[in-house]
């Protein structure tokens, strides 16, 4: 059994072999901004490798207790050396957990408590609250993100004026009836305001299911007709909307990019009763 000393940093902590091994663990709480986790285990297998030699890198996608999305890398060089990254993604953050042994005997122990403290993490966001979700990007599309919404811009923008919006998930408990989520739509389209949809369909993609709702109005500068079409799927826990913007050529060329996207979509993961974090005042009570 290894036991740890911890010290406190500005940033964070530092735990410490207590038996004189060469092994620690740092901890950065809140990194900005956030940071792919494969590009961290890359700056720390350079730093490995100039003193063991390069290390063969394995990696696995990780669902903490509290259902945030977090990657786990192990790192493992040719004379025994060895380190472990953790990292947990919060919504514009991210918590890094890199530890290293430079002694043998310190591998596991070291790999251990990398993954149980990503395996556990406590972040306290809540687990009901707007989120983003998982989906495969547009091939060729230019990304703008704007907070937790995502707008995919045509590859010939502007000439073609096709705009995909994915907003983060709601959870389902704020449509409390069919009626007030069809309420909270018809005033607006994602070009504005343009009057009731003009056509409601149900739609089943996968686990999903939901319905889209077309819309049709002016373009507030040339007037000229744009058409919008939200698409919003639920698996009774989340809903999960994409839209689609555009003149009435944009809007048909990319009909099937919508629905390419919309078939990607990886519902959130969920939080079994009774986990930490449920709700934001689960550490304050």
């Amino acid at each position: 059994m290894v036991a740890w000393r911890e010290h406190v940093l500005a940033d964070g902590m530092i735990l410490v072999a207590d038996d004189g091994h060469d092994a620690a663990i740092r901890v950065r709480t809140w990194v900005r901004p956030q940071c792919p986790a494969r590009a961290i285990a890359a700056r720390v297998a350079r730093d490995l490798g100039a003193r063991h030699g390069d290390p063969a890198i394995t990696g696995r996608r990780v669902i903490t207790s509290e259902g945030e999305f977090a990657g786990l890398l192990l790192l493992a060089a040719p004379d025994g050396a060895a380190a472990a990254v953790g990292v947990i993604y919060g919504e514009d953050f991210h918590r890094e957990i890199v530890g290293v042994s430079h002694a043998a005997a310190l591998v596991e122990p070291v790999r251990s408590a990398v993954a149980v403290m990503t395996e556990h993490a406590e972040l306290g966001l809540g687990s009901r609250r707007h989120r983003r979700f998982d989906y495969r990007p547009p091939v060729g599309w230019q990304a703008l993100c704007r907070d937790l919404t995502t707008e995919w811009y045509a590859p010939d923008f502007p000439r073609d004026t096709a705009v995909l919006t994915v907003p983060p998930t709601r959870p389902l408990a704020v449509f409390r009836t069919a009626d007030i989520l069809r309420e909270r739509l018809r005033p607006v389209s994602p070009f504005g305001p343009c009057g009731p949809p003009i056509q409601r369909t149900p739609e089943t993609v996968g686990d999903l299911r939901g319905e889209a709702v077309d819309y049709a109005g002016p373009d507030p500068e040339t007037g000229a007709t744009r058409r919008a079409r939200r698409l919003l799927l639920t698996d009774e826990i989340w809903v999960y909307e994409v839209r689609l913007d555009g003149d009435d050529v944009a809007f048909a060329r990319a009909e099937a990019t919508l629905r390419a996207l919309a078939e990607t979509i990886a519902p959130l993961p969920r939080v079994p009763p009774g986990s930490p974090g449920t709700t934001p005042m689960d550490y304050w009570t």
